[in-house]
């Protein structure tokens, strides 16, 4: 084969390099990710900045030693860093085929810097890696994204950075790729990267006048020129500043510009005091934008500030307001029309920060503390209920404490699938609302809000979020001193500790919860600590412990009259009895557990109890009904996407192949295997891989090379 060791292409997992190889050679097909196109749109009215486009081209152009260029975009709050960047980087874009990412990096609405873990983990789940994947350590996702990048040519945009340490583990792999860094702050720190830097001042006169041309006509600012340049330097001529000022003209046709004029002289004062401020003009412009709207809108716009993250939605507005979605909805688009807040998406808006900032200024001025907390208080009862409507979608049998599941309502998802996309795409804003609420002293909201992500995290595995969540709820509930929801929590904790197999420290955990239960007289508690603690043991080899965990919540069920929960530990006891070799009394739990969840159309239950009676059968040479188990096990994980069981069932439906020496069948089975484990990022899908290598080197024949 000669001495060539390099590859070329796109791999979706490891390259292996083989030696001699001898047979036929099969390649499987992995599932391609695209190319991440995280770029907002061009600016709409992006005026000019001629010498700014030509330094950063010519900074480009520059001679590199072969790692990432970066280039720092310098300058004051609304002076247009973003839109410049945006702008130059969509000229460029096609010399950058492997794509774009982009991040925010100042915590919205305060001074303070995002964690380079958020935006790391977003950027390795758009190259393509499975939550599960992402480690859980900060300098290891920075390697994995070096490792990921290296020799590819991204544009990576950092949008209003704090700090270069900030920075620095955002920063990709050798290669040519390109990272424009907008900062309000020098951020020197970053020379020792290699960083270029430009300034980016105010707009000229000239420029400035064309942004309010572009976004008013000629026909007005031709009418009223000396209006429109006294205009833009009461606006210091900031674009954002200017473009505030223009969207209240252009929704009001028949304004003149020199009444707008007329109100920022009237204002002088104010600008002159903060003259030395780099949102001066700003706070100016969003003053007379404020003052310009109707009571409702004023308000809403207040309250706005309340929401921890700047996404929202009208349902979100109407929890804040105490209103009708319907009159939220309007009152936005009345925000929206102002230039007081972004349409992201339809019907989804966002604040700018400094906005955003200024909302807040105002709530403090004009709300009552006992107005925000109220509004604070709806919008938690707004959240909670949503995402509890999801989960219970998810996981409709799991017993729950959180009030909000005696109110969900029904139908509000089509199914599991829709239901747990949703949780996935909210989970941000539930993460900061739970911290939020735990920061305002609403405990009882905090772990509640970890309750409603159990089944997102058992089915998604964002690790991270799981614990972080988890932890924060326990506290939470340890200060209200419940009982009961400290149990919870800590079971949850002990979930997420044996998926990342680490079952001494479940166990730990699901031991304490059983005795808080206990001693808080909380029968379904322990139950569901026992049924942790059971699966601790069993992780950990020790399945005479587990039977006897097992059987102790198996009697707490039946006292309680709970025949899903005896169920669930009917089959647990046949999962550990399997391992200590009792197969007769194993089939003969895992056949009755699986005969209550198939009446019931529970789908993932009834999988994963088909999973371990296959096991079984196979045990009792009955390879016929094996079959049969495992394609059902295969059928029911696909109606409900357990992707982790449609896996296992693949994974042993190739061992029943190999039995038979049917090569292409158990290739086939290895293949999609490999490619659902791969995609959830569990632990076997190494192994997976390894098994499907080793039949590839085989040859057609299955036979091991000579």
């Amino acid at each position: 084969m000669g001495s060539d060791n390099e590859f070329h292409g796109d791999a979706a997992g490891a390259v292996v390099q083989a030696g001699s190889v001898h047979g036929g050679i099969h390649i499987s097909a992995r599932s391609w990710v695209p190319p991440p196109a995280q770029l907002r749109a061009r600016p709409a009215h992006f005026t000019n900045r001629i010498a700014e486009l030509a330094e950063l081209s010519g900074i480009r152009e520059t001679a590199h030693d072969g790692s990432p260029q970066v280039i720092v975009l310098t300058g004051p709050g609304g002076v247009g860093k973003t839109s410049l960047g945006l702008a130059w980087l969509h000229q460029i874009r096609e010399l950058y085929p492997d794509g774009q990412l982009f991040a925010e990096l100042r915590t919205p609405g305060s001074a303070e810097p995002v964690q380079p873990s958020v935006p790391l983990e977003a950027f390795l789940r758009a190259l393509g890696t499975p939550p599960g994947r992402i480690p859980l350590e900060m300098s290891e996702q920075a390697a994995l994204f070096r490792s990921l990048t290296s020799g590819r040519r991204l544009i990576v945009l950092l949008d209003d950075a704090v700090t270069a340490a900030q920075v620095r583990p955002l920063l990709p792999g050798q290669g040519s790729s390109i990272v424009v860094v907008t900062t309000r702050r020098r951020l020197s720190g970053l020379a020792l990267d290699g960083a270029s830097f430009v300034t980016v001042g105010s707009l000229n006169e000239i420029d400035a006048v064309e942004l309010l041309t572009r976004m008013l006509g000629e026909r007005r600012t031709g009418a009223e020129p000396e209006a429109a340049r006294e205009l833009v330097r009461l606006c210091e001529r900031l674009p954002l500043a200017v473009c505030t000022s223009a969207a209240r003209l252009k929704v009001r046709g028949r304004w003149p510009i020199a009444r707008i004029v007329e109100e920022l002289v009237d204002e002088r004062g104010r600008l002159a005091a903060l003259s030395h401020d780099d949102d001066a003009s700003l706070r100016a412009a969003f003053d007379i934008s404020y003052a310009g709207l109707a009571p409702g809108p004023a308000r809403l716009f207040r309250l706005l500030a309340i929401n921890p993250e700047p996404r929202f939605d009208a349902g979100t507005a109407a929890a804040l307001d105490g209103g009708g979605t319907a009159e939220a909805d309007a009152r936005l688009e009345e925000l929206a029309e102002a230039h007081l807040i972004t349409e992201e998406t339809p019907a989804v808006y966002r604040f700018h920060d400094l906005l955003r900032l200024y909302a807040d200024d105002l709530m403090e001025l004009f709300e009552a503390q006992e107005a925000r907390d109220e509004a604070f208080d709806r919008l938690l009862r707004h959240r909670i209920l949503a995402a509890a409507t999801a989960d219970i979608v998810v996981n409709p049998g799991r017993w729950h404490l959180g009030e909000a599941y005696a109110h969900v309502p029904k139908d509000a998802f089509p199914g599991t699938t829709e239901a747990l996309d949703w949780l996935e795409s909210e989970l941000p804003g539930l993460l900061a609302l739970q911290r939020a609420a735990a920061d305002r002293g609403r405990h009882e909201a905090a772990w509640q809000l970890a309750e409603t992500l159990r089944s997102l995290f058992g089915r998604r595995k964002h690790y991270r979020a799981w614990l972080d969540s988890h932890t924060l709820g326990l506290a939470s509930a340890r200060i209200r001193g419940d009982a009961p929801a400290q149990a919870r929590m800590l079971v949850g904790l002990g979930d997420a500790r044996l998926e990342l197999r680490d079952p001494a420290a479940a166990a730990e955990l699901c031991e304490e919860a059983v005795e808080v239960a206990q001693e808080a007289g909380h029968a379904l508690g322990e139950a569901a600590a026992l049924e942790g603690l059971g699966r601790a043991r069993l992780a950990d080899g020790h399945a005479d412990e587990a039977v006897r965990t097992f059987t102790a919540a198996l009697a707490v069920h039946r006292a309680l009259g709970r025949p899903r929960g005896v169920a669930l530990m009917t089959g647990r006891l046949g999962e550990a009895l399997r391992r200590l070799g009792r197969h007769a009394e194993a089939a003969e739990h895992l056949t009755a557990a699986r005969a209550y969840f198939a009446a019931r159309g529970d789908d993932h239950h009834e999988a994963r109890i088909l999973l371990a009676l296959a096991d079984v059968q196979l045990a009792l040479a009955e390879e016929g009904p094996a079959r049969t188990s495992l394609d059902q096990a295969l059928d029911r994980a696909r109606r409900c996407g357990a992707v982790l069981i449609q896996a296992d069932a693949e994974l042993a439906l190739a061992d029943l192949a190999d039995r038979t020496a049917d090569v292409s069948t158990r290739r086939g089975h290895l293949e999609r295997a490999v490619e659902l484990l791969t995609r959830i990022g569990a632990a076997g899908r190494h192994d997976a891989a390894a098994q499907l290598a080793a039949l590839d080197d085989a040859g057609p024949g299955g036979a091991a090379p000579t």
